[in-house]
C-alpha cells in the first residue's frame, strides 16, 4: 500500500503547481512564457519519469508475489525502509533528468 502512496506524488507534483501559475499569470495580465514553460517542462518530465519508473518497481513487486505464490513459497513484502529507499531513488533520478533537461531547454 506504501507503493500506491508514493505513486501519486509524481501526479501531485505536475499538477499542483497549476493553478498558482495560472493565478501568476493571471494576475500580471500577461503570460510569462519562458520561465513558465520550463518550469511546466520540468514539473511534465518529473511526472512523466516518476510515474514510469514507479508502475515499473509496483510492476516488479507484483511479480516478486506472483512468482513466490506460484512456487507455494510465502512472500515477505519489502520493509517500509526498503519501499522508502527505493521510491526516494526513483524520484531522486527523476528529478535530476528533469531538471538537466529542463536547464538545457531552449525557447
Amino acid at each position: 500500500n506504501l507503493f500506491l502512496v508514493f505513486l501519486m506524488i509524481p501526479d501531485l507534483v505536475f499538477n499542483g503547481p497549476d493553478p498558482f501559475l495560472y493565478l501568476f499569470n493571471y494576475r500580471g495580465g500577461k503570460y510569462i512564457s519562458v520561465p513558465a514553460c520550463k518550469l511546466q517542462g520540468c514539473l511534465l518530465s518529473f511526472g512523466l519519469i516518476g510515474n514510469c519508473q514507479m508502475n515499473a518497481l509496483i510492476a516488479l513487486e507484483i511479480h516478486r508475489m506472483l512468482c513466490q505464490s506460484h512456487q507455494r513459497r510465502h512472500y515477505f513484502p519489502p520493509s517500509i525502509g526498503t519501499v522508502v529507499k527505493r521510491c526516494g531513488a526513483i524520484y531522486l533520478l527523476a528529478t535530476c533528468i528533469s531538471v538537466l533537461w529542463s536547464l538545457n531547454f531552449n525557447a
